[in-house]
């Protein structure tokens, strides 16, 4: 009886967490296909949307590395409320900003926020789950903001097109407040203290530690490829008049929704490797399609390939982070994971936004093709390098 009351996945905290940050990512992810048509509106070009991709990146990065310094001053509690004002606050401010550098600065701003919230969010959710239910845990968590990330692209198009962009930016601003509310009511714990007798740590080791080496590089090259299709997908779909562009994120999540229900144990049971792969081999058949798509047929069917990547990448690499660096640095394992794959979306949007000057929509996903071909190429020599050493 103990033990199954001490392996219960399904608690109040674990429950509040997950919808909560739902709702979070239900707002925040209004604004992911939109944003690039409103710069586009207000004159921007294909490199002004990489560099509000890169701003908002560089204020997430920058607050994931003050995380580990923050905490030891003040509680989550306090930071993840800080953070989600920052958000709420930016996507309001959108409707009385017209200019680009506005909306750059803007954007960023909001990244300091989502980063502040995302840092923490995966860490809690995790110490809200049982040691034996980790992968599992994450996984359900990712399945939460899967489903937000699935219908709240599409209604935010919505809101746009029939409504407008101000009442856009004002209703992402209403969903956020709805997860403030909810995270105000649980008790959100501290993380687990190091050791008494643990050696001091260094600024260094602090903000990174080399233990995921590996998992970095894996991580950048996907982050690179994840920053390119959010940030010109959606435009190119428009350029094509591929109509369905409206409904390409139900497409993409509800398979990677359908993908974590299926694997939820597979990190549990088998360990990070299957879907490591398996994700970046999809991923790469995405972008196969993305450098040849004419159709909306091919484009939903490059949508379900994209969102199958994602459902086995996206919880895979978080809980191998973590479950890497311990409990004791669960946060900092969390930070890391959307940081690492946040710089990779800064370089990928702001290097392809200056590529597509030169080259298509459809040449720029050619490269990432090759990118997550790379990316494959890497997985199998290194793997097999750290079974010789482990063998050794």
């Amino acid at each position: 009886m103990e033990n199954g009351q001490r392996d219960r996945l399904w608690t109040r905290t674990f429950s509040t967490v997950l919808v909560s940050h739902l709702i979070f990512y239900f707002g925040f992810y209004m604004l992911a296909p939109t944003l690039p048509l409103y710069v586009k509106a207000q004159g921007g070009t294909s490199a002004h949307i990489g560099f509000v991709s890169t701003g908002f990146c560089i204020g997430c990065v920058i607050m994931r590395f003050l995380v580990p310094f923050l905490q030891e001053r003040y509680s989550r509690k306090i930071l993840m409320r800080i953070g989600i004002i920052i958000s709420l606050a930016t996507a309001a401010l959108y409707a009385a900003v017209s200019s680009i550098v506005g909306i750059i600065a803007l954007r960023t701003m909001q990244g300091v926020g989502v980063g502040m919230v995302t840092a923490f969010a995966g860490a809690i959710a995790a110490d809200a789950a049982p040691d034996s239910r980790q992968g599992e845990g994450i996984g359900y968590f990712g399945m939460g903001t899967t489903a937000a990330v699935a219908l709240s692209p599409a209604l935010g198009l919505i809101v746009m097109n029939r409504l407008g962009f101000t009442p856009l930016f004002i209703c992402s601003a209403l969903v956020l407040v709805l997860s403030a509310v909810g995270w105000s009511t649980i008790e959100i714990p501290q993380p687990r203290r190091r050791a008494a007798d643990a050696p001091k740590e260094t600024i260094w080791n602090k903000i990174y530690d080399t233990k995921i080496l590996f998992q970095t590089i894996l991580l950048l090259l996907y982050g690179v490829a994840r920053g390119t299709q959010q940030s010109f997908l959606t435009v190119m779909a428009t350029e094509e008049g591929l109509s369905m562009i409206t409904i390409y994120s139900v497409f993409e999540t509800v398979s990677s929704f359908l993908l974590r229900f299926v694997t939820r144990k597979s990190f549990d049971r088998y360990g990070p490797g299957p879907m490591i792969f398996f994700g970046g081999l999809a991923s790469a058949v995405a972008f196969l399609l993305f450098s040849v798509v004419r159709s909306n047929a091919v484009l939903l069917i490059a949508a379900v390939c994209n969102g199958v990547a994602m459902g086995a990448m996206v919880p895979t690499f978080q809980v191998w982070l973590m479950s890497d660096l311990g409990p004791e640095r669960r946060t900092l394992g969390n930070a890391l994971y959307f940081n690492i794959c946040d710089i990779g979306t800064a370089v990928g949007a702001g290097i392809m936004g200056i590529v597509a000057r030169s080259v298509n929509y459809h040449g720029v996903f050619r490269i990432i093709m090759f990118v997550m071909i790379a990316y494959l190429a890497i997985f199998l020599l290194g793997s097999a390098a750290r079974r010789r050493k482990t063998a050794g």
